[in-house]
């Protein structure tokens, strides 16, 4: 059993620098990520793996202060996944500036016909509004206003501060009523609007106005209908390609022309931005100028700077420092000369 001296300490902080993307999965915070593959670090300097061990960490590190310094590149919301640039070890995080103001790219698929509260799935429905006038055309038509320089409202659910908190905290505290939210200059390289993936909807949301129920049927062999959360929607995760399939074909696989159009209320958006730019609010701006509201009901980060989907170590390696290593050497080329020289050669973690 190890223990941490002072000089260990300072010994780990050194050994290990690198970044790398990691597949965060659906319902984990960006946190919990870094948070794993930090003490996935910590615990194999501090309990080196033995002859047969397979090098898998535990995560029983409790009860002390971070040792390794790690963070993240941009948050991905818990409703959200994919790519997520992650750094360990001083140097890279000190990189992680240019990744947060950087290129992304991202496909999401949205519900014509109700908003909610946060802007995606996870919220309450605030408003419902008419959308059988509204088609894939007339959308893909009001989203190239919204391509080049513009200035977009950030939504209250949000990481930003204010007051010395997170936006979202004065939302949940009911702190919110005073604050004024600024428009900001935020940049969309490109957008693209599709038909969504192999389910059909149908029903009552097709009527508009007050409904919030969108009866959902499959045009797969199976007559098993999707399920719906509390407001109706269908799940997204049954929308959409499985992650394997995500990383294996790209997000493109999600728009396919080969399957079944999702059809409206649900529709797809695809756009490349500059960092600060959020999605479901692009959504909602579209939807408003499209004469209906609307809400994200799923998101994935297909890239990020030099890192894309199929680069992603999966979330359940961020168990193994064996792969930790042959992430950071895999991109190890992306560091300056000076951080290559502070840092261990990764065979050797």
């Amino acid at each position: 059993m190890g223990r941490w001296t002072t000089a260990r300490c300072a010994a780990v902080a050194r050994a290990v620098n690198g970044i790398f993307p990691v597949y965060k999965p659906r319902d984990v915070s960006s946190a919990t990520v870094v948070g794993r593959v930090r003490k996935c670090i910590e615990h194999h300097f501090l309990h080196p793996p033995g002859p047969g061990d397979d090098n898998t960490t535990k995560l029983k590190v409790r009860g002390r202060r971070p040792i390794v310094k790690a963070g993240h590149g941009g948050t991905l919301d818990v409703l959200a996944e994919g790519v997520l640039v992650v750094a360990v070890g001083q140097p890279c995080t000190r990189m992680l500036k240019g990744f947060l103001a950087g290129e992304k790219s991202y496909s999401a698929i949205a519900c014509l016909g109700q908003r909610t509260a946060t802007g995606d799935a996870t919220g309450e429905v605030v408003e419902s509004a008419p959308w059988s006038h509204v088609s894939v055309d007339v959308i893909r038509g009001h989203s190239e206003a919204f391509q080049g320089e513009l200035l977009q409202t950030p939504p209250l659910y949000s990481a930003l501060r204010r007051n010395g908190k997170r936006l979202y905290e004065h939302a949940r505290d009911g702190t919110a009523s005073d604050i004024i939210l600024e428009p900001r200059p935020v940049k969309v390289y490109e957008i693209d609007i599709a038909a969504a993936s192999s389910v059909v909807c149908c029903g009552s949301g097709g009527s508009g106005g007050s409904s919030t129920t969108t009866t959902i049927t499959t045009t797969t062999s199976s007559s098993r209908k999707p399920s719906t959360n509390a407001n109706g929607w269908v799940d997204p995760q049954q929308v959409v390609c499985s992650v394997a399939q995500a990383r294996a074909f790209d997000m493109s696989a999600r728009f396919a022309g080969d399957a079944t159009a999702l059809s409206l209320p649900y529709f797809g958006l695809r756009a490349r931005v500059g960092g600060g730019t959020y999605i479901r609010q692009l959504i909602e701006d579209i939807a408003v100028e499209s004469g209906t509201v609307a809400t994200m009901t799923d998101l994935i980060r297909t890239q990020q700077g030099p890192f894309h989907l199929h680069d992603c170590l999966p979330f359940e390696s961020c168990l193994s420092m064996d792969h930790i290593a042959a992430q950071i050497a895999k991109f190890a080329h992306l560091l300056p000369p000076e951080v290559k020289e502070q840092s261990s050669d990764s065979s050797t973690l």
